[in-house]
């Protein structure tokens, strides 16, 4: 029985050792793969290579030296021209005393070659745009002392996408410039969703309706596209999803709307008085395909001239939200413009406006050195909530000889707010606002109250004097 209890420990030993082997070799082994970057000669990749955050740390990336070559040809395998960009950052974990450049742009050769002046270690985006073909874009990882010869890069020629354009009663439209590629940068919208705004502009390309409506638009990218087009007159028309594929014509029919405009009128409700610098903003409510493509189909946001004025071009006949936002007014609820309306008129109510001073309870001396704060506001606020001033912005906003413990609100709405005030030496106080009426000024002073520090002796029941009490 101990026999046997021997033989299954000294397995159980040689099992562990075997495993402390083990782990120990694969250690070494990870040591160094990660100490031999220098032999790597080129990495292509796309965002992120498993690896680069471990190793680049390890990298001396001040040497600027070695250069990037390579050579671009057709499908066909002849000379491209064009040109050649390229973007330049540091891996993640990277640290280099030698400050890279963002881009650097360069012709391609006469046999479509091309070589970049000596840079140093850098994640590297390079783009190659042809006279004529599709864009070609890649990814590499540029070590430091090394030349980086990316070698034959093959563009496409491309597919092509062509169709004719008319308007809502079939009439062609000549003139119309239609750009087609990639779609663009990512923008949120809360409640509606995530949208990519416009084209990708250096993989784009672009073409222009003829007397008869018609247009082609050669050397698009292969893959999923979409399409802008845009005509004087008429509302923007987007188009995404298209499918083309290298070297076949995809064709597309479009209907462009013929386009309004609208002025906005903005003044002040008591008064009639127009508003010069109003912010007004204009988002569609009647969305339709291809919207999240367009840059008019997001919120825009223009300001009012000396008169109150704005005049918004090119609007479709669509229902529209309209807001409206000026210094030291208050704008109640949204404006639906409906569809094919000319003009709007909106009316802002003065915001009600808050003067005080915080001083001693006891001595009436003003108090510096204060903090306030908005702590609460009632659901009845609507927009930003009010803006606190300090002691001179107050002074100055409302006209007032300059106390150190003067304070402001400003840009409050039809809202009940609770101030919370702290200053060193006094116990912390609030004091309630309640709703302020439309253009209303009111003084609001602020009484702290010091604090009281009590001493004494602690004694035991047979009244001994207890120490750490």
């Amino acid at each position: 029985m101990s026999v046997s209890f021997a033989k299954n420990k000294l397995a159980f030993a040689a099992l562990g050792f075997i495993a402390f082997v083990v782990v120990a070799i694969f250690v070494l082994w990870q040591e160094s793969d990660t100490d031999e970057l220098d032999d790597v000669d080129e990495v292509e990749i796309k965002d992120d290579v498993s690896g680069v955050h471990r190793r680049s740390a390890k990298v001396d990336s001040d040497a600027n030296d070695g250069v990037i070559r390579g050579t671009v040809v057709d499908s066909l395998g002849q000379h491209v021209r064009g040109f050649v960009t390229l973007s330049f950052r540091l891996p993640p974990g990277g640290n280099s005393s030698v400050p890279l450049p963002e881009t650097m742009e360069f012709p391609l050769g006469p046999q479509g070659g091309f070589e970049s002046p000596a840079l140093g270690y850098s994640l590297v985006h390079l783009s190659v745009t042809p006279d004529s073909g599709a864009i070609l874009e890649r990814h590499f990882l540029k070590l430091k002392g090394r030349d980086l010869n990316v070698g034959e890069l093959v563009v496409e020629s491309g597919g092509v996408l062509a169709g004719e354009i008319r308007d809502q009663d079939g009439v062609v439209i000549s003139g119309a410039l239609v750009t087609v590629g990639p779609r663009g940068r990512r923008l949120g919208r809360g409640g509606v969703g995530v949208f990519f705004v416009g084209l990708d502009e250096e993989a784009s390309r672009e073409g222009t309706t003829n007397q008869n409506g018609q247009f082609s638009v050669t050397g698009v990218r292969s893959g999923k596209v979409a399409l802008i087009a845009t005509a004087a007159g008429y509302r923007p028309f987007g188009m995404d999803g298209i499918v083309v594929a290298n070297g076949a014509t995809q064709t597309v029919d479009i209907e462009m709307t013929r386009s309004h405009s609208l002025t906005v009128q903005v003044a002040d409700l008591a008064t009639g008085d127009p508003i010069a610098d109003a912010k007004i903003s204009l988002s569609p409510i009647d969305y339709q395909a291809g919207d999240q493509i367009l840059q008019a189909f997001n919120q825009t946001v223009s300001t009012t001239d000396d008169q109150g004025k704005l005049r918004f071009q090119q609007l479709s006949t669509r229902r529209f939200r309209l807001r409206a936002d000026a210094e030291g007014y208050y704008f109640r609820s949204d404006i639906i413009v409906k569809k094919g309306d000319e003009s709007a008129h909106v009316f802002l109510e003065k915001s009600g406006e808050v003067l005080g001073r915080v001083y001693d309870a006891d001595t009436g001396k003003s108090l510096g050195n204060r903090v306030i704060t908005t702590d609460y506001s009632s659901s009845r606020s609507r927009g930003k909530k009010f803006a606190i001033l300090d002691a001179h912005s107050a002074a100055v906003h409302f006209n007032a000889s300059e106390d150190i413990g003067l304070y402001g609100l400003v840009g409050g709405q039809h809202a009940d707010v609770r101030l919370q005030i702290e200053s060193p030496g006094y116990v912390s106080g609030r004091i309630e606002i309640e709703e302020l009426a439309s253009g209303e000024r009111r003084r609001a002073d602020i009484p702290m109250t010091r604090e009281v520090r009590v001493s004494g002796k602690v004694l035991s029941h047979d009244y001994k004097p207890l120490a750490n009490a």
